[in-house]
């Protein structure tokens, strides 16, 4: 189905009808089948300075989160919440539970005041941390986690506000078809910014960090009854420095760097993790309650480009009409054309081609 930049704006005029924007008016709590499938679980492990469990270790401190699970899993991603040091740098370790044993330590990440990297493992050979997750190999299954956060040359331990860790089994994963008469829900005011009119070097390469900075720019609407300054163009560059792998990998789409810095660009008022989503419902629970949600998609038909390495856009509303998934997809411009109706089939398909992953934001208030 072909929809032309008319329809969309009708599209997305229909599905506003049926929703108010967050802070306007309640949500409609709604039920939804049991999932046929649950192949991810994500835990989180909130610190307060009233109860931080900081210990030291070779002269530096550290904090350690660690945990079994009910379920196995061949993945787990790890997320860090926390205010950027002033000064130093902090360390994010892992470790995974391999038949009743810990994996030794592996570096996942180095963050400071002014750099971010991410690092590879793969001397396990069972074992291995890519950049942004931690994957099993041959066929093994784990069932636990650690995570080891240091802080060097005086850098701050309370800082550290939340850990996330997405647990799953990607082999387990199944597409969800949802059912055709979910209601239409929008969400007004998701700012739109295209990455190809950035004044960037690399503006192809941007989709993760100014997608998340929309969604960060919609929140600062929210809750502080102001936009970024002091332009969307320019807060969109500026956080693509701030997310950028600085290591080897040299990419300003690292998930879990791009949901650092939005913790850190809302001021700690509004947690984020990534995530795999279990089916649509999960990411029109958030819709539902205002909330839009950065997504990884591939090969979606109807988008700027095929999207074949994987692209990140926003998820802003469902019409129910049209039975289409409505998104700011910023590889389109002029800014003003991102604004997209994608028949739900293909955003479907799209999606489960990186097994629904999703960067979630959740403000302090709503976590439960």
């Amino acid at each position: 189905m072909k929809i032309n930049n008319f329809s969309i704006r009708i599209i997305f005029l229909l599905s506003m009808r049926t929703a108010s924007a967050m802070g306007d008016g309640p949500s409609t709590e709604l039920s939804f089948p049991q999932p046929l499938s649950v192949f991810s679980h994500t835990i989180c492990k909130l610190f307060t300075m009233e109860a931080m469990p900081v210990a030291v270790h070779q002269g530096l401190p550290e904090v350690v989160w660690a945990k079994s699970t009910d379920e196995f899993f061949n993945e787990c991603i790890v997320s860090w919440n926390a205010l950027r040091p002033t000064k130093g740098f902090m360390t994010i370790w892992v470790s995974l539970k391999h038949r009743g044993e810990w994996s030794r330590w592996h570096r996942l990440a180095q963050w400071g005041p002014n750099f971010q990297r991410t690092f590879v493992n793969k001397l396990n050979p069972y074992v291995h941390t890519k950049h942004c997750r931690v994957e099993m190999q041959h066929g093994s299954l784990a069932r636990g986690f650690r995570v080891r956060v240091t802080f060097h040359k005086g850098a701050d331990p309370t800082n550290l506000k939340a850990l996330f860790a997405c647990a799953s089994r990607l082999d387990q994963f199944k597409l969800v078809i949802p059912k055709r008469n979910l209601p239409s829900v929008g969400i007004r005011d998701v700012p739109r910014q295209s990455q190809m009119v950035l004044d960037h070097p690399r503006f192809r390469d941007l989709c993760s960090p100014v997608s998340t900075s929309m969604v960060v720019a919609y929140l600062w609407q929210k809750l502080y009854n102001i936009l970024p300054t002091p332009s969307m163009p320019s807060f969109a560059l500026d956080f693509a420095k701030r997310a950028h792998d600085q290591g080897y990998l040299n990419i300003y789409g690292n998930w879990i760097l791009n949901v650092a810095q939005a913790f850190e660009a809302c001021n700690g008022d509004v947690f984020f993790r990534v995530e795999r989503l279990n089916s649509f419902y999960d990411l029109y629970r958030f819709l539902n309650k205002k909330i839009p949600v950065a997504v990884s998609v591939r090969r979606l038909r109807g988008g700027a480009t095929p999207y074949a390495n994987g692209h990140i856009l926003v998820v802003a509303g469902w019409n129910r009409l049209k039975q289409c998934v409505i998104c700011v997809d910023p590889a389109f411009a002029p800014s003003k054309v991102t604004l997209r109706a994608y028949p739900l089939r293909a955003f479907l398909r799209a999606w489960s081609r990186s097994s629904n992953l999703a960067y979630v934001p959740m403000p302090k208030q709503s976590l439960v």
